[in-house]
Formats: C-alpha cells, structure tokens, sequence
C-alpha cells in the first residue's frame, strides 16, 4: 500500500503525478453516482481484493469535484486548518483588522483562552461565527434590494 504524506497543513499534487484524462473521467463517473443526501456513506470497491470501503458521501463529492479539477490541470490542494487559531490568524481568517479581532475576543463575542501568553479561538468557533455573520449580511442586503426594488430604483 503507498504511504500517504502527513496532512497536517498542505499537500499539493505536483504535475505530471496522475493521468488528467483518467482523473477527469473518475471524477465525472463518481459525481454521477453521488447520492443526494450528503450523509448517506457509500461502499466502494477498492483494489484486486475487491475490498468493500464505507465512506461518507461528503468525502466522495470532495474526491469528485478534485478529480475533475485534476483533470483540466487545476491546482488542487488539501488543506488542513488548525484546531486553534492565533488572534492574528483569527484576523486573516475573518478578513479582519487584528484590531478587530482583538476586540471579538475581549469581549467574549468568540470564546478564547490564553496559552503561553497568546489568546487562542478554536477554527470551528470563528468558522460558526464567519457563517452567522455572512449569513446576516446576506439577509441584511436581500432586504435592502427588496426595499430598493419596491421603491422602483431598478429597472425591469
């Protein structure tokens, strides 16, 4: 079996590692039998052995849309983000000012704790918040559009 190199931050699959045609077919005939329920796990047959494997359906639209990349010569990466993030990452993340962020986190807006002087927030509580507040503006500017629209500042 190939070992497969640590994920801990970024793999890129370097050119010339994998056929673009054979890799773009894949990806088209898994997408094609993906499930519409995300969660729903499939079994795939994997090598001579005929080995059943379960995976989740989310993991093979992923692999999927990674093949088909893959075979048009995109850039594909997996990147893993890590468990904490620095207020400074914090900042980057949320394409904010460190500034800003500093603020969120002192006022408890994202929970933090502090580790060897440095206050750390966990990825998946600045990804919620980055969800939650995307989600606000995109509800704050539909509205702003329906305003707009029924006050007659667009054109049909």
């Amino acid at each position: 079996m190939t070992s497969l190199p640590s994920l801990d931050r970024e793999y890129t699959l370097p050119p010339g590692s994998f056929d673009p045609a054979a890799a773009e077919a894949a990806g088209r005939r898994l997408a094609a039998r993906l499930p519409s329920d995300p969660t729903t796990p499939l079994e795939l047959s994997v090598g001579a052995d005929v080995e059943t494997v379960c995976v989740p359906a989310a993991a093979l639209s992923l692999l999927a849309d990674a093949l088909q990349r893959m075979g048009r010569m995109d850039r594909v990466s997996l990147v893993t983000p890590p468990p904490d993030l620095t207020v400074a990452g914090l900042a980057d993340f949320l394409l904010v000012t460190r500034l800003y962020a500093e603020k969120l986190v002192a006022d408890g807006v994202l929970p933090s704790r502090e580790v060897d002087g440095q206050r750390l927030v966990r990825f998946t509580d600045a990804q919620v918040y980055r969800e939650q507040v995307d989600a606000e503006r995109d509800r704050i500017l539909s509205a702003m559009t329906a305003e707009a629209q029924e006050l007659g500042f667009y054109d049909e």
